[in-house]
């Protein structure tokens, strides 16, 4: 059954050179039979993740180029540990 919303906030890529955030109710809903509650998923984000996969995907684009950590955190305006972090899961596809 339907059990409320839970609000959050997602971070987008720039538009017009402007940082971009998502507003985003999620559905929540309880099982009657187990007393569990679970939410709605999203295809901008992953699961427990406040910044979306295309920003993700921009940040990897910017490693290719002869740019530090920091300064490609500056231009996303994320943390130089979700660069690294970004670097690290391209690692791991490979």
């Amino acid at each position: 059954m339907k059990w409320g919303f839970k609000e959050g906030t997602l971070q987008l890529n720039d538009v017009s050179e402007y940082q971009t955030l998502l507003r985003l109710k999620k559905q929540r809903f309880r099982c009657k039979t187990c007393g569990k509650t679970f939410i709605t998923e999203t295809n901008v984000a992953d699961r427990h993740c406040s910044i979306a996969r295309r920003v993700e995907l921009a940040i990897a684009e910017k490693l290719s180029q002869p740019l530090s950590m920091s300064m490609i955190a500056h231009m996303k305006h994320v943390s130089p540990t979700t660069v690294l972090r970004v670097l690290h899961s391209l690692k791991k596809r490979h």
